[in-house]
């Protein structure tokens, strides 16, 4: 068998708040594969009533680490958002 691959991730039990207002949050986050050097963002955009108004994924290959996943993944929401108009309410990385 194949050596186990130890888990470094930062695990928080974290529970998601809606924004005030009449404001929506977009929360993006991403994942990163260094082996195959490819990565998925995710996006999800939801209202003070929790609803979601928008939600996708993005793959991209030749990502060089996590951090430019995270920055793809970032990038891809700031388009979203003004994509639809919402560029304003944009709220910094959350959990997804």
């Amino acid at each position: 068998m194949g050596e186990r691959l130890k888990n470094t991730c930062d695990v928080r039990h974290s529970v998601w708040e809606p924004p005030d207002n009449d404001t929506i949050k977009i929360n993006f986050d991403a994942s990163f594969n260094q082996i195959t050097r490819c990565s998925i963002s995710g996006i999800i955009v939801r209202n003070k009533k929790s609803l979601i108004m928008a939600a996708c994924t993005y793959p991209w290959e030749n990502i060089s680490d996590l951090v430019m996943a995270e920055v793809r993944a970032c990038l891809q929401a700031i388009i979203m958002a003004e994509d639809n108009g919402v560029l304003r309410h944009m709220h910094r990385r959350g959990y997804v």
